[in-house]
């Protein structure tokens, strides 16, 4: 071997996916190739060390979903009112980009259930041509009427 092999062939080697004998004789006769080897093998053994064989038991899952689901509606409304407090702070706060952010978040949803809704369209393979593209005519028209319904909305907010 000419040149030293670079580490993922050296550790291809320590997990025993290589065995080319110039690879062996190689790291046996490179000193720095054989330091590397070394310490290659011993964060596999460190690794192998701390990996357990603990399980989870079998009923974990279920015990969890009976924990969380006793307690999932103060969370939820501690999620509510945090958010109207964000809401309501943006409001007061700027106006101006608390409408700039709900047309633009609206727009960006109608964006991607359209694109969704044309891929699937797509990927109907049995669908006639004509009729994919009469979907996605109708998918531009709806965001076309979506977006100038939003421009009217945005003009009468000024």
């Amino acid at each position: 071997m000419d040149k030293c092999p670079d580490m993922i062939t050296i550790q291809a080697y320590v997990d025993g996916e290589k065995t080319d004998d110039s690879i062996i004789a190689h790291l046996q006769d490179c000193h720095s190739c054989h330091r590397r080897l070394m310490e290659i093998r011993e964060l596999k053994e460190t690794a192998d060390r701390l990996a357990g064989n603990e399980k989870l038991p079998e009923d974990f899952m279920q015990v969890l979903a009976a924990q969380t689901r006793n307690s999932s509606l103060p969370a939820a409304l501690a999620a509510a009112a945090i958010f109207l407090i964000l809401l309501f702070s943006a409001c007061y706060l700027n106006p101006g980009y608390l409408q700039w952010w709900f047309s633009v978040g609206i727009t960006g949803l109608v964006g991607l259930i359209i694109d969704s809704f044309v891929g699937v369209l797509i990927l109907g393979q049995n669908l006639a041509p004509v009729l994919v593209l009469a979907a996605v005519a109708a998918a531009v028209l709806i965001e076309l009427l979506i977006l100038i319904k939003l421009k009217t909305v945005e003009g009468t907010l000024k």
